[in-house]
């Protein structure tokens, strides 16, 4: 799921460089959710280790709702979500920064859910910057809590600093989940289940420079501008993002076991 060298800390890395080539060595093969990353296990243990790439995967898509969802509309305040256990690699500081540079800071507001080791660094930001009315956190929420949180937002963001833990490609549970509730996203850097020419799909670069905030509210009215986009996108996840959608794949890999 990972480049543990990069990913990893203290003796959790010591260990898993020490022991890891080893490890994987012995294996009969690997599956990666990106090819950079079963790339790299390869690299790391044997060079004919066989590799597979799986993406993550939903087990369902919900029932679809009433959508109740805000409209959008040029001028209004655009509600954005990013939910995590927050560390270094989910970049929220990057859209802090890009909404204080923003002349129109007030268009922006992001609702901040869950905890994590960055946490105190954004809470810091929000507070020399003055955006108390543009972040909100929210803290650890249950299920239902967070369903009312999302149905209040137009957009969410997903790990946009994936460079930050060695990563080129990343394949995140949560923007799979953004996706089956009909949500447009903002990720950084690629994925193998969105391309650059989705519509509800905004890919900004994989670095440190904070977001330009007019390019997302940009692309969230033309996302929105669709009546159907909620509807449509939960649809790409049902056919696309479930294992009941992957069954080719499925069977790729276990004729690729068999052989």
């Amino acid at each position: 799921n990972t480049i543990e060298g990069k990913e990893y800390t203290g003796i959790s890395k010591d260990r898993e460089l020490a022991l890891g080539p080893q490890i994987i060595s012995a294996a009969a093969g690997v599956i990666g959710v990106t090819r950079e990353i079963a790339e790299y296990e390869r690299e790391r243990s044997r060079p004919d280790l066989p590799i597979f790439v799986l993406p993550n995967s939903l087990d369902t898509v919900p029932e679809e709702e009433p959508d109740e969802r805000p409209l959008l509309s040029p001028g209004m305040a655009l509600h954005m979500i990013m939910a995590a256990r927050f560390d270094s690699w989910h970049g929220v500081e990057r859209i802090i920064e890009g909404i204080a540079q923003s002349a129109t800071r007030s268009k922006f507001v992001l609702h901040l859910v869950g905890g994590g080791p960055a946490l105190a660094k954004y809470h810091r930001l929000v507070r020399e910057h003055g955006l108390s009315k543009q972040v909100i956190f929210h803290g650890w929420l249950d299920p239902a809590e967070l369903q009312k949180i999302y149905a209040q937002c137009h957009l969410a963001f997903g790990a946009i600093a994936i460079a930050r833990k060695g990563l080129r490609e990343a394949c995140a549970i949560k923007a799979r989940e953004y996706c089956a509730m009909g949500l447009p996203f903002v990720l950084a850097g690629s994925d193998p289940d969105f391309q650059m020419d989705l519509p509800f799909v905004h890919i900004i670069p994989n670095d440190d420079a904070p977001v330009v905030m007019e390019d997302v509210y940009t692309f969230a009215l033309e996302s929105l501008s669709n009546p159907a986009a909620n509807h449509e996108i939960r649809a790409f996840a049902q056919k696309r993002l479930t294992w009941d959608g992957r069954s080719e794949d499925w069977v790729n890999f276990l004729r690729s076991v068999a052989a």
